[in-house]
């Protein structure tokens, strides 16, 4: 019978491998994805009892028409969907869905901007950004099962180059308005009662 060749160096990176590996997937550093961080849930919620789909509505009714109805429907669709396992509620844009059980409707009441004053000779100033919106919440019966009338959301962002008559038309602008007015209502809608 012939004797394997026995060859230490090898035997200790063999061993080295397999401990660095054993290391990396006892530290979960592989194969694991980065969970994308959610804010916590409002510690009360609107009575959603038999509310498992809602159909979301926006209207911009106010005198600047700046921010697009559509993409903030999607914005409080998803927003409302990424608690869904939470709430057991979904949320969608389209009309018609079968299943449907509620109605959001939002109006946008109005949108300003205003520049910050500064004395700073930069180009980038900070602007002030307001909304108010009215939002009702309804089952496809009429009865409404949470309501609030204008509702302020404002934030401040630095710009370059803005004017106060296009400052609302920026896609950037859009999108943060977008995000806070979505976030404010998801917090108004299930946190009070």
């Amino acid at each position: 019978m012939a004797k394997a060749d026995y060859n230490p160096p090898m035997l200790a990176k063999k061993l080295i491998t397999i401990a660095g590996a054993l290391g990396i997937l006892a530290c979960g550093a592989c194969f694991i994805p980065v969970q994308p961080e959610r804010p916590p849930l409002p510690p009360q919620r609107a009575d959603l009892q038999g509310v498992h789909s809602i159909h979301v509505v926006v209207r911009n009714i106010s005198k600047g028409h700046h921010l697009n109805s559509d993409e903030l429907e999607r914005q409080i669709a998803d927003d409302i969907n990424s608690w869904s396992r939470s709430t057991s509620v979904r949320a969608h844009t389209v009309d018609g869905v079968k299943g449907e059980d509620a109605v959001l409707d939002v109006d946008i009441l109005s949108e300003s901007a205003s520049e910050e004053s500064s004395t700073n000779p930069d180009p980038v100033h900070p602007w002030d950004m307001s909304f108010s919106f009215s939002a009702t919440l309804a089952k496809t019966d009429g009865e409404v099962i949470w309501r609030e009338t204008a509702v302020s959301c404002s934030f401040t962002r630095a710009y370059a180059n803005m004017n106060a008559d296009t400052a609302l038309d920026g896609a950037n602008v859009r999108y943060w308005a977008n995000y806070f007015i979505s976030r404010k209502l998801i917090y108004e809608m299930f946190s009070k009662k």
